[in-house]
């Protein structure tokens, strides 16, 4: 993900926006892992908290309260697919 703009030794996702050490950790771990580390994942959802897989499973949700009961910040959350023909998910978290 390209960053807009350095301000005051600050790392931007957007001009107004700072991105924190977990998210920055998160969005380096996603961006760098290489696919084949994510196949004993097919068909779940991982939550990535801190900079590494803090939880996985069918049930976003569950998946979700696990990554945030890690203690390193809001997960980010992805859904591995199964096969190149599965339909695409997208899970918005209630809090």
């Amino acid at each position: 993900m390209a960053k807009a703009d350095k301000e005051d030794g600050g790392e931007y996702l957007y001009p107004s926006r700072p991105i924190d050490e977990n998210t920055r950790l998160n969005f380096e771990f996603l961006e760098t892992t290489p696919s084949e580390e994510y196949e004993k994942y097919r068909g779940e959802w991982i939550a990535v908290a801190g900079g590494r897989i803090a939880a996985h499973g069918k049930d976003p949700e569950q998946v979700h309260r696990e990554g945030r009961e890690a203690g390193k910040g809001v997960p980010h959350m992805r859904y591995i697919y199964a096969s190149p023909e599965e339909v695409p998910w997208l899970y918005v978290p209630r809090d």
